[in-house]
């Protein structure tokens, strides 16, 4: 059986929006790794340059969005590169 996947944007259009302000409110360090940078909005843009937060794009390292799945080490050491 198929999933209806015509329905999903309506579950996902207050989602996606605000994330990227969520993301910036927390309130601890953190690390944002994207397996390419084609989603990453003006207002990331803005907190990273403000350095609000620690990006890793992997883009062009054979990665999609399993990053975690596909390239866990390069992941995994872009966490503890963060944590140094």
């Amino acid at each position: 059986m198929l999933a209806p996947l015509t329905c999903i944007p309506i579950f996902l259009s207050g989602w996606f929006p605000s994330l990227s302000s969520l993301f910036l409110g927390l309130p601890s360090a953190w690390l944002l790794v994207l397996a390419g940078a084609e989603r990453f909005d003006t207002t990331l843009m803005v907190g990273q340059m403000q350095g609000k937060f620690w990006l890793e794009v992997m883009a062009g390292l054979g990665v999609g969005h399993l990053l975690y799945e596909v390239r866990w080490l390069l992941a995994a050491d872009a966490c503890s590169s963060m944590l140094m």
